[in-house]
């Protein structure tokens, strides 16, 4: 069974290696997504060096709302569960 898990940063990028860290170190079979929705540089910055740090690449969702990122990760997953990590 594999899982998607999505990470959604509104700025909030110095909660963002604690939670990738805390998907990472599952015994699942994960496919995990972060996506800054904030439209600051400096966030949209500071969020993708923490995820290129894991190796992970960030999804910038400028603007979105929680639904509208719900139906995108809904569009692009391959996979059958989905989970939101808050």
């Amino acid at each position: 069974m594999m899982l998607t898990v999505y990470i959604v940063s509104t700025g909030h990028y110095e909660f963002l290696e604690q939670s990738i860290q805390s998907v990472l170190n599952c015994d699942q079979d994960i496919c995990l997504v972060v996506i800054e929705t904030s439209d600051k540089h400096e966030n949209i910055i500071k969020s993708n060096e923490v995820t290129t740090n894991f190796g992970l690449d960030l999804l910038q969702l400028t603007n979105y709302k929680l639904p509208e990122v719900a139906n995108y990760v809904l569009e692009i997953t391959k996979t059958d569960y989905l989970m939101r990590l808050d």
